[in-house]
């Protein structure tokens, strides 16, 4: 027996996803509607049917490390990420904006910084160089600014105040 479930029309799919309904939302608006719940993948198979390729946002621009799970919950993550939906002109929920605030606060303080990734130590912020973004791709980039030995910084190694564990 081939039992069709019905859908709104594509046209109406259309609108949801341009208001700017994410999938699971727009698999809700189906389930009032028609008393069924789609898959999310299925609501993104009707609407790539429709016209609307599926918009996987990446983040890469601003992200561009590989990223230890242990630091995803980073804010500086967070904001970095917001801040790649804002360039990309993509909307902001209200955490996103919080990210923002937060974020732009931070770097652009009293004393310009970038945002670096260490593996070890996770986000970090680092004195911003004349012409840079608010990213530093390589984090080893030796940045005249600050201090680069340990003896500059008045820490020897093995002192509670070392950055670097032995």
């Amino acid at each position: 027996m081939d039992v069709r479930r019905q859908w709104l029309p594509d046209d109406a799919l259309l609108m949801l996803r341009a208001q700017g309904l994410s999938l699971e939302e727009i698999a809700g608006v189906i389930k009032d509607a028609y008393d069924w719940r789609p898959t999310v993948s299925a609501v993104s198979k009707r609407l790539s049917r429709a016209g609307v390729w599926p918009t996987y946002a990446s983040h890469r621009d601003m992200i561009p490390w590989r990223i230890r799970p242990v630091h995803n919950r980073s804010p500086l993550r967070r904001f970095l990420q917001a801040e790649s939906r804002r360039r990309q002109g993509l909307p902001l929920k209200r955490h996103h904006k919080d990210a923002l605030k937060l974020g732009n606060d931070l770097i652009h303080g009293p004393i310009p910084l970038v945002v670096s990734y260490d593996e070890r130590y996770g986000f970090i912020t680092l004195v911003r160089l004349p012409g840079e973004d608010i990213i530093r791709r390589d984090p080893a980039q030796p940045d005249k600014s600050v201090a680069s030995e340990p003896d500059d910084l008045g820490v020897k190694p093995g002192d509670p105040a070392d950055p670097v564990p032995k």
